[in-house]
């Protein structure tokens, strides 16, 4: 038996090799299946490439509104984060908007209650400490299309 040899690129003897490895045979004359043992789907074109497809659903050009999502509950940014847990816990919600003198200044997550404050106390942690600063907006009259855009952007 011999085998190809990686750094010279010819064929040597097995003795000359710590190991060899037996590859099976293919015969030519076998052929391979045309449909897949699984799922059934056709395997004959699925090397064949292409043409990528336009997809334009009917829902990514809808507008937000069309959500119909509740309003956000808000908390103002010197509520102790104790109060932002209770009031997400309650609501089943998993995040509260953060306002100063009624504007918007940060969001405060479920992710921000586990990465920066589980294991420790919550009482008289304003949530200006633990909140995440200047949220990415959208307008109600945004395309779904548009949110989708900047959450893969943004990596939310």
């Amino acid at each position: 038996m011999r085998l190809l040899d990686d750094r010279a690129q010819r064929i040597v003897p097995t003795e000359n090799r710590k190991h060899a490895i037996d590859f099976p045979k293919h015969d030519a004359s076998e052929e391979g299946e045309d449909n897949c043992e699984n799922c059934g789907a056709d395997l004959r074109t699925s090397d064949i490439p292409q043409p990528a497809v336009d997809f334009r659903g009917r829902l990514l050009g809808q507008h937000l509104d069309a959500l119909r999502a509740l309003p956000p509950q808000t908390l103002d940014v010197s509520a102790d984060a104790a109060q932002a847990i209770r009031l997400m816990h309650e609501s089943a919600i998993d995040c509260v908007l953060v306002t100063d003198r009624g504007r918007l200044v940060g969001i405060f997550t479920d992710r921000d209650a586990v990465l920066k404050i589980a294991g420790t106390r919550t009482d008289h942690r304003a949530l200006r400490d633990v909140m995440t600063r200047d949220p990415v907006v959208l307008r109600h009259d945004d395309p779904i299309a548009v949110a989708i855009n900047k959450m893969a952007v943004g990596g939310f």
